[in-house]
Formats: structure tokens, C-alpha cells, sequence
């Protein structure tokens, strides 16, 4: 996943903890901190991550820590010393009691609906979660009114703002659970491990449906003229040295170039990803360097009921683009479900290593042999079945 050199995410990790009765950024889930679960969220996002607190204890995570300009003055007083700080327009911010949180929540319901709006926080239909949000650092001001007034409620302060309120889907809504008690870890823990097999069942079933696509009768738009443009440009040309492909960047790698002037169906446009560049497609790939703009083009995408592909982020994608084994006329397709491009590498390597070179060779003859046959369909399919045979059955 493209890291969004314009958004700073603040993990908030003050407060008394009484009802935890520990340090609640610092307790174990799964082997690890509870703000080590929000960083790890965090990081394919943005690099520049804070911790909002003076405990010198979390300083283990090699982040900068930023103690309260106003101490003991709640979540109120831990944003506005993020948004004092920021240098950013759009900021993250995060409690430190969500373990469950991932990158892919906060990408799907927050960043890809950044707006104008002064806050974008999540909601699961009934409560609001105000504590995994993006916040404008023009909030400020309200956030500074609040604590000049000693008005500490999170609450009296949002309705000061221009908010968008993203609903959650049900299935998603474990991240959004934030951990207050010994009771409530427990809860978690026995809830995650009861789920378990279920997930792993799921898992296991590569539900995508594979097609073979005729890429030189279509218009496809890569968006991003940089090493993974090249590399999406390139895997599609080795398998597809017709395709009619347009590239748009506002700068491209030079082997990118090179590569485009070997093939006429490719055209290189250098400017700035607009929704306009959608106009007249059919298969879009979003792979700049800019997280934001990445999923404007999936949006814009959805609007167009275009299938996009955007790059290292799965659940942004319509598809994917898997392995290939080429020799000839066959072509196998390989798809680990987006889970693991090496394995798919690997039994790509394999395949090319065992599948003779000679065997279009084969698939030319038996073309041949079956418009020779005689006979309905049922017919033709039985005398290919019985002259095949041979290649499968195993000799005793």
C-alpha cells in the first residue's frame, strides 16, 4: 500500500485507566501492546505517527511522544496537542484501547471519505466512535474554545463541526472495539478464539472467479508511471503484447518509456490523474505513490462501474492480476487470492519448469483430430475424453 505524505496520525494514549487499573496502551492482546496493534494499523498508511502522552514507558516503540499541552484534560485536550502539532490538513486520530483496529478499516471508512467535513469518524449505526477519526486542523480553534472554558465533553465539541458520519459494515466492526477492563479483554479474547476456525475456513476458499480477457479489444487506464507502473505495464504486455494501454503520470520511469516504445498500443500521458481519464474505459489500475489519490480512482471508479485494480491494496481491488504460465496456445492463471504474490511466483516457476515445451504442439494436433469428428456434441466430447485419456492414467 502508497503512504499519504499529507495525513499525520495521532495515537491518543493518556487518561487514568482506573477501570483498567494498568497502563491500557501497554497491555498484552495477541502477544503484543494495544498501541502496537494501532501502530502496526497505522503504518502502511503514513509514516509520521505520534503518540499523544508524556509516559516515557512507550518510548520502547521508537516514536516521538508528545505530552499533553493541557494535562488531565481527556480526549478534548489529547487532539488539540495533535492539532497544535500538526503541519497537516488531514489528521488521524486514534485511541490507544483498539487492538483490533487494522489498515483496512481505516482506509476503507475513513480515508477513502475524507471530505470537507471537519471530522470523518466512524459509527456502527448506533454509537459513534469519535476516537477513530480523521480530524481538519482547522478544528482547532473549537478544540482551543473547548479548554479555554474547561469544557471537556468530546461531544459538546463535535457538534461545533461540520462532520461525516461513516456507517460500518457488521463485519467490520470488531475494530472498532475499544477495551476499557480486565472483563472486556477477556470477552475479546474468547470471541476472537471462537471465530477462529470459522476464519480460517473462509480463508482457505479462493472464491474469485477466474476469465480470460481479450485485453487488445478493450481500453484499459493504468494510473502511476513509476516502479509498480512499470511493473503492472510489463506483466500485462509479456502476456498480452497487443494490449491497447494508456498511461497516465505526471512523471515515468524511464524503463516505463522504453518499454512503451516498443509497443504502438501503448500511450503515455504525462499529467495529473483526473476522473475524465475514466471516460470510455474498461479495466482501470491505480498505482501512484499517493495513497489519497489511489483511492480517488477506486471511487471514481465504483461511480463508473468500471473494475479496478489498485495496487497492494486487496481490498480495493475489483481483481487481481495473478501468476501466468504461457507456453503457446495454453495459459494457466495462478491466484493465491491476493494473500501472497511469492507463492503465486513460485508455482508460476514450477509450472514453467514441468510443462513441456512441446505440449502446443499437442493442443494443435488434438484441434485438429476434433474437427475431424463426426457427431453431436455429446459425441465429440466422448472421443476427445477416450484419446486423451492416456495423458492422465497412471500406469500401474
Amino acid at each position: 500500500m502508497s503512504m499519504a505524505s499529507n495525513i499525520t496520525a495521532y495515537i491518543l494514549c493518556g487518561g487514568a485507566s482506573k477501570r483498567m487499573q494498568e497502563e491500557k496502551g501497554l497491555v498484552l492482546y495477541k502477544g503484543q501492546p494495544f498501541v502496537k496493534h494501532v501502530i502496526d494499523a497505522l503504518h502502511p498508511i503514513t509514516s509520521n505517527i505520534y503518540l499523544v502522552t508524556s509516559n516515557e514507558a512507550y518510548r520502547q516503540f521508537g516514536l516521538e511522544l508528545l505530552p499533553d499541552i493541557y494535562s488531565n484534560k481527556g480526549p478534548v485536550g489529547g487532539i488539540y496537542t495533535a492539532l497544535k502539532h500538526s503541519s497537516t490538513a488531514n489528521n488521524l486520530i486514534l485511541s490507544c484501547d483498539i487492538p483490533e483496529v487494522s489498515t483496512e478499516v481505516i482506509s476503507k471508512y475513513i480515508i477513502a471519505n475524507l471530505s470537507e467535513a471537519d471530522v470523518t469518524y466512524v459509527s456502527n449505526g448506533t454509537d459513534n466512535f469519535p476516537l477513530i477519526a480523521a480530524y481538519s486542523k482547522t478544528c482547532l480553534p473549537i478544540f482551543e474554545k473547548a479548554l479555554v472554558q474547561d469544557n471537556l465533553k468530546l461531544r459538546s465539541a463535535i457538534e461545533q463541526l461540520n462532520c461525516n458520519r461513516v456507517i460500518v459494515e457488521e463485519e467490520d466492526q470488531l475494530a472498532l472495539r475499544n477495551i476499557n477492563t480486565k472483563e472486556e479483554l477477556q470477552t475479546l479474547i474468547n470471541e476472537t478464539q471462537d471465530t477462529m476456525g470459522t476464519k480460517l475456513q473462509i480463508m482457505e476458499t479462493n472464491e474469485l472467479y477466474p476469465i480470460f480477457v481479450k485485453v487488445h479489444q478493450l481500453d484499459v487506464l493504468i494510473v502511476g508511471g513509476g516502479n509498480v507502473g512499470l511493473e503492472k505495464l510489463s506483466f500485462m504486455l509479456k502476456s498480452s503484447p497487443r494490449a491497447k494501454v494508456e498511461v497516465v503520470s505526471k512523471t515515468f520511469h524511464e524503463d516505463l518509456v522504453a518499454l512503451a516504445s516498443k509497443h504502438p498500443t501503448v500511450k503515455l500521458t504525462q499529467k495529473a490523474y483526473d476522473i475524465s481519464d475514466l471516460e470510455n474505459r474498461h479495466l482501470v489500475i491505480g498505482c501512484t505513490d499517493n495513497l489519497e489519490v489511489n483511492l480517488q480512482i477506486n471511487k471514481d471508479a465504483k461511480s463508473k462501474q468500471l473494475l479496478v485494480n489498485i495496487a497492494d491494496t486487496p481490498d480495493q481491488c475489483d481483481f487481481y492480476l495473478g501468476g501466468i504460465v504461457t507456453k503457446g496456445n495454453v495459459k494457466i492463471a495462478i491466484s493465491t487470492n491476493g494473500k501472497s504474490p511469492t507463492t503465486a511466483k513460485r508455482i508460476r516457476q514450477f509450472l514453467e519448469d514441468v510443462i513441456p515445451e512441446d505440449i502446443n504442439q499437442l493442443v494443435n494436433n488434438l484441434n485438429a483430430y476434433r474437427k475431424t469428428i463426426k457427431g453431436d456434441f455429446e459425441e465429440k466430447v466422448k472421443q476427445m475424453n477416450q484419446i486423451t485419456s492416456g495423458l492422465v492414467n497412471k500406469k500401474e
